[in-house]
């Protein structure tokens, strides 16, 4: 799964530079993929999830108390429709951002976060659990770039992979750059935790709006759950802004989007919340 044709060098920063990226996770010998970032030529971020091994889900808008502290617990049939379509997350480069997939479902789990062109934030944070489960790389595609998180050990049962948009000069002046360059894989150090993680630069290719940003993707071991016993994916996007309009200034966060495969399709629960796939609309 080389990369050697993605790879950009700008600034004193090396970066994969391509329309699409798949995040694998694996050992020296088996590989497994386990979501997809893209950009299109309008600069939006989309990110979708086609090798998991289902496909009913919920998908939710959950607002939050700004003032929480500590754990927040969200309540997915807040803004909650079910669907039986793996979905994509589109930001857009207005803010606007969104779940949907095109013939399969209507657009309407979705709320306005930050532009892309003008700030900085979490694009995602996706949870998954048993990754063995997902779509194993048995060949490289030609032309596609990808990002292998390798483990010394057995994959982890439960990880997070996740995506900052970032300034890439504010990138470069904050790395400690001993030799001069960084990326396009490299170890950032936590400033909560102090631990060490690895990440890859990930920036729209030449001729594509938004190359004075980039996504720093990552994927960090998490704590696996007992009650998690198949193998499920907990998406949340749809993020409020990390900088207010005065310097330093933090935004409090005031709700996101959500997504969990798999959601099993009761029908309480579906009289509850109804579907956004476009097959399950009434005909007139």
């Amino acid at each position: 799964m080389a990369n050697r044709e993605f790879v950009e060098s700008i600034g004193r920063l090396r970066v994969i530079a391509t329309q699409v990226a798949t995040v694998t996770v694996g050992t020296g010998t088996r590989h497994f993929q386990v979501c997809q970032v893209a950009f299109d030529r309008a600069g939006s971020i989309l990110v979708q999830c086609p090798y998991f091994p289902g496909r009913h889900g919920i998908l939710a808008a959950p607002s939050q108390d700004p003032a929480a502290d500590g754990p927040v617990t969200y309540d997915l049939t807040e803004g909650g429709k079910l669907t039986s379509h793996l979905v994509k997350l589109s930001h857009h480069p207005d803010g606007n951002v969104h779940f949907s997939q095109d013939g399969k479902i209507l657009t309407m789990v979705r709320r306005r976060t930050f532009p892309l062109a003008t700030t900085i934030g979490l694009v995602f944070r996706l949870h998954i659990f048993y990754p063995e489960a997902f779509t194993e790389v048995t060949q490289a595609k030609k032309g596609r770039a990808y990002l292998p998180f390798v483990f010394a050990g057995p994959v982890p049962q439960a990880l997070t992979v996740f995506a900052d948009w970032r300034r890439r000069r504010a990138m470069e002046a904050n790395l400690d750059l001993p030799n001069g360059v960084a990326g396009p894989a490299t170890q950032l150090i936590s400033r909560t935790t102090g631990v060490a993680f690895s990440v890859f630069f990930v920036m729209q290719p030449a001729g594509f709006p938004l190359r004075d940003h980039l996504l720093v993707v990552g994927v960090e071991p998490a704590h696996p759950l007992p009650t998690v016993t198949e193998p499920t994916m907990i998406l949340l996007g749809g993020f409020d802004p990390h900088e207010g309009t005065e310097p330093g200034q933090r935004v409090p966060q005031t709700g996101l989007l959500a997504w969990k495969y798999p959601q099993d399709p009761s029908e309480d629960l579906r009289s509850l919340l109804g579907s956004v796939d476009l097959d399950a609309q009434p005909r007139f």
